[in-house]
């Protein structure tokens, strides 16, 4: 799974007396980089007030999201962009961690979710990443490859707060709950409730996978046209990928 995490601003336009500001956001799919601006000094005008006085202050943001406050304060999120493409796990990015034989590996540039489960019980075999420090409030990332056997095995990209607030799409194969084939399936945690539905039946190939909390509201993405939506607030939400398989001698390998 490919990962890209952007929020990328373009362009801040000021003038003498009644500065304005332009953001725009690149089109769906579309990266950005060696990008900067120069601020210098600080806007005013009744709209609002540009709190960030420098090109490194604009560089190193803030990590509640690009976001107008009720006193008119502008703020901009940090931006993390990781394509796992030298096959060397970055510890100062991710954690890791494990249970049932199932593992996570960064290999043929792509995090790859592999193994066969060996734990009793149902879901106790699994992968997680997690990045090391929180991100925009979106994330997006490219599942290349999913497969694996047995009654169910499932992977997942999301928005993780805690064990008891995240949200997340991905594919899961459950015969039991399910019936045949791979479904695009969403989950998520508000306040330790669990909830999680199946969308769709998907069909095999390349699919890219976003999730996005923007006003108190989470969206969920398959190839850039919204899945699903729900009513969820999340607090310095750091980025997950996921891969557990359902039972005892079941197998994953997604990429």
């Amino acid at each position: 799974m490919l990962a890209v995490l952007c929020l990328l601003p373009l362009a801040a336009l000021s003038g003498p007396a009644a500065p304005t500001l332009k953001v725009t956001s690149p089109p769906n799919g579309a990266i950005l980089t060696n990008h900067t601006v120069n601020i210098t000094g600080l806007a005013g005008g009744s709209d609002f007030n540009w709190k960030q006085g420098s090109k490194t202050e604009f560089g190193t943001g803030t990590r509640t999201g690009l976001d107008y406050n009720a006193t008119g304060a502008m703020f901009l999120d940090r931006t993390l962009i990781e394509d796992f493409d030298d096959n060397s796990f970055d510890t100062t990015k991710w954690s890791r961690s494990n249970a049932g034989g199932i593992t996570t590996t960064e290999v043929n540039k792509g995090l790859r979710h592999n193994g066969r489960n060996t734990a009793s019980g149902y879901w106790n075999g699994w992968s997680r990443v997690t990045s090391t420090a929180a991100v925009p409030n979106i994330v997006s990332a490219d599942l290349t490859s999913f497969g694996g056997s047995g009654t169910g095995y499932s992977t997942m990209i999301a928005l993780y707060q805690d064990d008891s607030n995240w949200i997340g799409i991905g594919l899961a194969v459950d015969t039991s709950a399910y019936g045949a084939g791979t479904w695009v399936v969403y989950s998520y945690a508000s306040g330790g409730s669990l909830t999680g539905a199946t969308l769709r039946k998907v069909t095999a190939g390349s699919h890219n996978y976003m999730v996005k909390c923007s006003g108190g509201t989470a969206y969920l993405y398959e190839d850039q046209f919204e899945a699903a939506k729900t009513t969820l607030t999340l607090s310095s939400p750091k980025v997950r990928f996921a891969g557990s398989t359902r039972a005892l001698s079941d197998t994953i390998d997604a990429t």
